[in-house]
């Protein structure tokens, strides 16, 4: 019987993921909880913001540390949830928690419709260009795989999945869990909060269409992954620019969505004084007329919502993040929707269209299923965390 819950995660607990994860269900359902933060471990140099105020942290800062934590917990009764994506950095994690031959599940929740990495004509191209570190990552990755393969890693024994396509999320060797780990069907959790709010009251009265911020120029994920960024100033003038056309062709008012990492608009406006609202996208997504976006994972609320989607890049996206203007590129041919250079926009005519079969194959690979989309996930997880 499971009376203990820790969660595993390489970034400082935050207020979303507390709700996201229903670490408060689990405490109210008379669970002991617990966060191992290891972040320190992966990211030692690395400021991150302030934490949510939980009791239940534990900050773990080297794999010492984390050895002892493990040999002081009663295994048995415990479920540890990682948050971590499998890949080569992180195999000593898992072959601690495969060595102390713990409980260990995984929430398959965020898969998104992405290029195929595999894909022989890009590996052919990385081989060309002689791209010495990803040619480096890519074998440390196989070499992540067949530690798996050979049982050295063990597979998640309990899976989480929203939608068919989410097992994937796991990183490394997948393939594995669908043979092994029990699968359970849950909702990715855009769409229970869209299952909420279906008739609820509209926020906001002027007729609009929403941006989804990506906080493109200064997301810290970029930052803590290596990756360079679009420039501030010419992103934003360039955006802005080409929301005064959509604001003028439309007779509508462009509200922005604002990324919940966006910190810096909480003390200034680089949208031209344009309305900014945090928190609030599955609610503005609902009373939208269309949606403008790059490749946010929010995407799922117009798809729910069937909302048209204008996928936005820019010459300079492609030569500085030429990754994120081509999986921008493939969400628009997914979902069979429209994708402009904003940066060189003059004013042409936009195709605004919505392809239900589109929008539903969306749906059942990336945000619940069948068996999940009447139910909320968090009751789905709750019963089957006391009966594991």
């Amino acid at each position: 019987m499971i009376k203990k819950v820790i969660y595993i995660g390489y970034q400082p607990i935050t207020s979303k993921f507390y709700s996201d994860y229903y670490i408060d269900m689990c405490i109210r359902k008379g669970l002991e909880v617990e966060y191992w933060d290891i972040s320190k471990l992966y990211f030692p140099k690395l400021n991150f913001a302030i934490p949510f105020d939980f009791a239940g942290i534990k900050n773990i800062k080297s794999f010492s540390e984390l050895k002892a934590f493990l040999s002081s917990v009663e295994v048995k009764s415990t479920v540890f949830i990682s948050n971590i994506t499998y890949e080569y950095r992180v195999r000593r994690l898992f072959i601690l928690l495969s060595t102390f031959n713990c409980t260990i599940a995984f929430f398959g929740r965020g898969m998104f419709p992405a290029p195929d990495k595999t894909d022989t004509s890009k590996i052919l191209e990385v081989i060309l260009r002689f791209d010495f570190k990803r040619i480096v990552t890519g074998l440390k990755n196989k070499v992540a795989t067949m530690l798996k393969q050979y049982e050295i890693v063990k597979p998640y024994d309990f899976i989480f999945r929203a939608g068919s396509e989410g097992v994937k999320t796991i990183g490394f060797g997948y393939q594995l869990e669908l043979q092994k780990s029990k699968i359970i069907d849950l909702n990715y959790f855009d769409y229970d909060k869209y299952s909420e709010s279906i008739n609820g009251i509209q926020i906001i009265e002027k007729v609009n269409c929403v941006f989804l911020d990506e906080y493109l120029p200064y997301h810290p994920d970029f930052v803590m992954l290596g990756i360079k960024t679009v420039t501030a100033e010419t992103y934003y003038s360039q955006l802005n620019r080409f929301f005064d056309f959509i604001e003028s062709k439309y007779n509508i008012s462009v509200i922005i969505a604002a990324h919940p990492k966006a910190h810096k608009y909480k003390s200034e406006n680089p949208f031209n004084g344009r309305e900014i609202v945090f928190n609030r996208t599955c609610e503005l997504v609902r009373d939208a007329v269309f949606v403008m976006t790059h490749y946010s994972s929010s995407i799922s609320y117009p798809v729910l919502f069937k909302r048209p989607i204008l996928f936005l890049t820019s010459q300079s996206q492609k030569i500085t993040m030429p990754y994120s203007h081509e999986l921008t590129l493939y969400l628009g041919k997914f979902l069979n929707s429209s994708v402009i250079h904003f940066d060189s926009y003059n004013g042409e005519d936009i195709t605004l269209k919505v392809d239900i079969e589109k929008y539903e194959d969306y749906k059942y690979k990336y945000l619940t299923s069948k068996e999940s989309e009447n139910r909320q996930s968090s009751e789905i997880f709750i019963e089957a965390i006391v009966q594991i």
